[in-house]
């Protein structure tokens, strides 16, 4: 029972005789490697290293077709876009969790029940095509989700400028582009945010 203590006084006293298990960077055999990491920080909210390399998992075949001169570079600016990605993820979901606005499954078989009227194709070939392009259904979902909670917070904070919507499509879509950044850079404005890339 007493073992445990006898094994750190027997550590205290090496550590005060200046012996030390040998470390990673005295032992050659020894490799270190990161398990995990902050990549960023959002006031007390994080996005970690794992998290980072489990949004990259569906860009990997598109990573492996881009030239090697410029593969580090492509990586390095979807890393940021992902990160970006993911501190907006978490600015919407605490505006939609204040707001107590929320999306239901119907309204995500909903949207890509319409996906799919759009395409001329099935549900189940649009599920299809995101597993080719290597996301999982969830991740898709998620990305479903976020869409539909950006739609809902802006009419809810610009209500106004959803009634001056152009009825040209196009043109329509890139004042609603304008306005999502718009909506973001508003989110961002009182947020402690730091990367660390």
């Amino acid at each position: 029972m007493q073992r445990p203590h006898v094994l750190q006084a027997l550590a205290l006293a090496l550590c005060f005789l200046g012996v030390s298990a040998p470390s990673a960077a005295e032992d050659p055999l020894v490799e270190r490697v990161v398990v995990n990491r902050i990549v960023a920080v959002i006031d007390h909210d994080v996005v970690t290293l794992v998290e980072l390399k489990r949004r990259a998992e569906p860009f990997k075949k598109r990573l492996a077709e881009v030239p090697p001169d410029k593969r580090a570079a492509a990586e390095a600016q979807l890393h940021k876009d992902l990160v970006q990605t993911a501190i907006d993820e978490r600015l919407i979901a605490r505006d939609a969790r204040a707001r107590k606005v929320t999306v239901s499954p119907a309204e995500i078989d909903s949207t890509i029940d319409k996906i799919a009227a759009a395409q001329g194709i099935t549900r189940a070939r649009v599920l299809e095509v995101i597993v080719e392009q290597g996301f999982t259904q969830e991740q898709y979902r998620e990305q479903i989700v976020r869409q539909l909670l950006v739609g809902k917070l802006m009419r809810i904070r610009m209500s106004d400028k959803f009634q001056s919507l152009d009825k040209d499509p196009e043109k329509a879509s890139k004042q609603l582009e304008k306005m999502e950044k718009s909506y973001l850079s508003s989110l961002r404005a009182n947020v402690y945010v730091e990367v660390r890339l």
